[in-house]
């Protein structure tokens, strides 16, 4: 009597799966997943800064509301810091139309996708501005201008050096990304 078992041995098994476990291994590694993740959360931060940015400005061109100075940086990391949209939040500003309450065309201020306000530790991501607050976004105002800057995880394509601010080490935008030092 012949016996015909078809089939795989152990060996044939171990080695196929190790194989499977090295080629996974290589994909793994060359999508770099938590650069993937961060860039996912930079392209978050420019919009939510790009929106404030708009929003301000809307409100100006509509008169609703005007700069006033903000007397140095005011962080989504303050003690203190409000993410309402009435100019008693973080972006202050003086309310110009008589009737009602002006607000910012957002749902609220933008905080940081990370840990939500970054005023946790978290390692080098964290960056400091002035050598004081840390925090990720920031606001500042002269009364006439004004800037929002706001921290990349990693600057791959050199926006934070090359967007015409003085501050290397943020992404800048606004009226004036000079008014703040």
């Amino acid at each position: 009597m012949k016996n015909n078992n078809k089939g795989f041995t152990l060996i044939e098994l171990v080695i196929v799966i190790a194989i499977i476990a090295v080629l996974g291994t290589a994909v793994f590694l060359n999508i770099r997943p938590g650069e993937i993740l961060a860039n996912s959360r930079n392209a978050t931060r420019k919009s939510d800064v790009q929106n404030l940015v708009n929003a301000i400005n809307k409100g100006l061109v509509s008169g609703d509301i005007a700069l006033i100075s903000s007397n140095g940086w005011k962080s989504s990391a303050d003690a203190s810091a409000s993410f309402v949209v009435t100019g008693t939040g973080f972006v202050p500003f003086n309310q110009v139309i008589a009737n009602g309450t002006a607000k910012l065309d957002l749902n609220k201020l933008p905080s940081d996708p990370l840990n939500g306000n970054a005023i946790a530790n978290i390692g080098d991501v964290v960056q400091k501005v002035a050598g004081t607050a840390t925090y990720k976004v920031a606001y500042c105002s002269d009364g006439k201008d004004f800037e929002v800057e706001v921290y990349l995880e990693n600057d791959t394509k050199n926006e934070m050096i090359n967007d015409g601010g003085n501050n290397p080490t943020a992404y800048e935008v606004g009226s004036n990304v000079l008014v703040c030092q």
